[in-house]
């Protein structure tokens, strides 16, 4: 096993999660139907994320004639992804029983929270 396959085999399941996540919510807002009020700001997030987590999960592939990491490099590259897996799971929310949901007014209390975690992930890029 070489130590990019060592390395990518973190990234694959974290960026893995995070498009699970996104398509979990997705698939739980549309079996939710008529009780979801559908906003453009979430959805242009949220295609926004997973544009950012294919991109990374190709752009992995430049390190693959890597042949030292160090432990901080490591952790870096683990919380620059982690940083991507909350920013998806921000993104949409998960519906909860009968209750209706506004997508807008769902937007507008996390956006600060996706923002900051795609912020905070692209920052760790520029150190990684």
């Amino acid at each position: 096993m070489s130590l990019f396959e060592f390395t990518f085999a973190l990234s694959a399941v974290i960026l893995g999660l995070a498009l699970t996540q996104v398509a979990a919510s997705l698939h739980k807002l549309l079996l939710a139907g008529k009780q979801v009020r559908w906003a453009l700001e979430p959805v242009l997030l949220t295609l926004i994320v997973v544009l950012v987590i294919v991109s990374v999960w190709v752009g992995a592939w430049d390190e693959s004639d890597r042949t030292l990491v160090t432990l901080n490099q490591i952790l870096i590259q683990t919380a620059m992804y982690m940083a991507l897996y909350f920013g998806a799971a921000s993104a949409l929310p998960e519906p909860r029983g009968e209750e209706p949901l506004d997508l807008h007014a769902y937007y507008d209390r996390t956006r600060l929270l996706t923002f900051g975690a795609l912020i905070t992930s692209m920052t760790l890029f520029k150190v990684y």
